[in-house]
């Protein structure tokens, strides 16, 4: 089919939304799927349900990646999607399953299991882990972008944790690894919300206000979830506790209607602590 080969070659191009126009149907549709050549089915599926979680339709990510779960053996990167779903949604046992804790393990199971003890409040280990990681050598088979992924998952990490030394580090990381990444490529917002996040714990709330304000129109999703949630995080540094209070509830609700159910109940919490 040659709309399967034009989705996934878009998808690979960092296109998600072009990606999801041409293979939403494909996945939705038992007739279309059923076209699908079998030995393209998990590069469809991913494609899609990486793209749908990425874009913070995790429900809809959940839908793709699940018809091809018969075959986890052959598909780590599915498995690791799968994981990303289920942490999500807050059922962080279920997560579990999906991620490889053994040594030797790749990076990106590295990283989320780093991600995981700090969900399920190890949150000494999760930032041990992730500083180890920080320091890993690349592979030289690894493409850089996906390298920037991997360190976007760490950097929540070092924030949330108020460890400013290392969110520089890994914003740094990322911004050599995206060098002649296009501006539309998801991890460029990511990055820009990470660096708004590094502003802040160095003591510059109303630098980091003035990014996350610009960077905040035509998010939507997690994105925008995220952002409104960093904006409330700076706004009490300037004396803006009403406005800070307004945000988190706002960026609370931005992550459930994203199906990011523990993000929306981390967030609720967050809020109730800065109020005390």
């Amino acid at each position: 089919m040659i709309q399967v080969e034009r989705g996934v070659a878009a998808f690979s191009e960092g296109d998600h939304s072009d990606a999801a126009r041409l293979l939403d149907s494909v996945v939705d549709t038992s007739a279309e799927w059923e076209l699908v050549a079998p030995d393209r089915r998990i590069d469809v599926a991913y494609t899609v349900g990486i793209g749908r979680l990425l874009m913070g339709d995790v429900e809809g990510a959940s839908v793709a990646l699940r018809l091809v779960e018969s075959e986890l053996g052959e598909a780590d990167h599915v498995r690791r999607a799968l994981a990303q779903v289920e942490m999500a949604r807050g059922d962080l046992g279920s997560a579990s399953r999906f991620i490889d804790d053994r040594p030797g393990a790749s990076r990106y199971d590295r990283i989320l299991a780093a991600k995981l003890a700090w969900r399920q409040g190890d949150r000494e280990g999760a930032v041990e882990q992730a500083v180890a990681e920080m320091s890993s050598a690349l592979d030289p088979q690894e493409h850089a972008w996906d390298v920037a992924g991997s360190i976007h998952q760490l950097g929540p990490i070092f924030v949330e944790a108020e460890e400013a030394r290392h969110a520089e580090l890994a914003a740094n990381t990322m911004d050599r690894l995206l060098v002649d990444a296009p501006d539309h490529l998801p991890l460029v917002t990511h990055h820009r919300l990470l660096q708004a996040g590094v502003l802040r714990l160095q003591g510059r709330p109303r630098v980091a206000l003035k990014v996350l304000r610009r960077l905040r129109k035509g998010l939507t999703g997690t994105d925008l979830a995220e952002c409104l949630r960093e904006q409330a995080r700076a706004e009490p540094a300037l004396g803006h506790l009403a406005e800070a209070d307004t945000l988190y509830r706002t960026a609370a609700e931005a992550f459930d209607r994203a199906g990011e159910r523990w993000e929306t109940d981390a967030t609720t919490a967050e809020q109730a602590r800065s109020a005390e």
